[in-house]
């Protein structure tokens, strides 16, 4: 089964950051891990008990969009999972896509979707949260960078992965996986670290037309001095890496901090 992402650009204009519950995890600390509040959290994840998160699901920590990463702009639409639910079933369901919801929901295996966890169904965005003013002000429009035109997909490896399961699980190849993740050994992938299993622009899908620029962390980097080595923003690279902790890279493990896309492949 494969999935057409080219043409599914009003979805894409959203991009989840999501965390895999561990246990400990309270809103509170994951506020102060991925830089957000406890009230976006909330309003994000709708369907979770604060005091019950349930340890091995995931959870939204941030939306972005190509004019904001407010959360008080996006509505989340949730489904929890039953047995039997795939995500062509549910897209007839809530007015969607297969596409979209695999887009929305990253971390998901499309062939065996966690029974009792919840996935997105829905994304919308609202207008800016205003402040009134007795004074006229003219707001500038936002202007989306160029870097926001691509998608990653992302998948954290774990024991036993291989390109080839890889491959299977998010519908690609080994040999768009070796392209994209130039950087990995595939007899000796790092356990914990996070692999590209997929990238999307708005007019294309086809792994053959993207190039990936790699960085292997090093103690003390931190996204602005990566910005400054690789000629591009901090914000680029959070929207890029959408895994990652700002504050915590992980040393040992690869960043994406350069992305370009080349002509059709003929």
């Amino acid at each position: 089964m494969s999935y057409n992402f080219a043409t599914q650009s009003c979805c894409m204009r959203f991009q989840l950051r999501w965390h895999q519950l561990r246990s400990g995890d309270t809103f509170f600390n994951l506020a102060q891990q991925f830089n957000t509040t406890v009230e976006c959290l909330q309003r994000l994840n709708s369907w979770a008990v604060p005091t019950n998160l349930p340890v091995g699901c995931w959870i939204v920590v941030g939306v972005m969009s190509p004019t904001t990463s407010d959360c008080r702009n996006f509505q989340l639409t949730w489904h929890q999972v039953r047995s039997g639910d795939t995500f062509f079933g549910l897209a007839q369901m809530f007015g969607t896509t297969a596409e979209c919801l695999a887009f929305w929901n990253s971390w998901a295996n499309p062939n065996a979707l966690p029974v009792g966890c919840w996935v997105v169904v829905g994304v919308s965005e609202m207008g800016p949260t205003t402040t009134p003013t007795t004074t006229p002000t003219t707001t500038p429009t936002a202007t989306p960078q160029p870097c926001m035109r691509f998608q990653l997909r992302w998948h954290q490896l774990r024991s036993g992965d291989t390109f080839f399961n890889l491959a299977q699980q998010f519908n690609t190849t080994v040999e768009c996986l070796q392209r994209l993740n130039s950087w990995a050994v595939p007899t000796n992938l790092p356990v914990g670290c996070w692999i590209v299993v997929g990238v999307m622009s708005p007019t294309t899908s086809d792994c053959r037309n993207f190039q990936l620029t790699w960085h292997q962390i090093r103690l003390g980097d931190t996204f602005f001095g990566l910005a400054q080595m690789f000629g591009t923003t901090a914000e680029c690279l959070a929207f890029w890496n959408s895994w990652a902790n700002p504050n915590s890279l992980p040393v040992g493990c690869w960043v994406v901090v350069g992305v370009s896309e080349m002509g059709p492949t003929t």
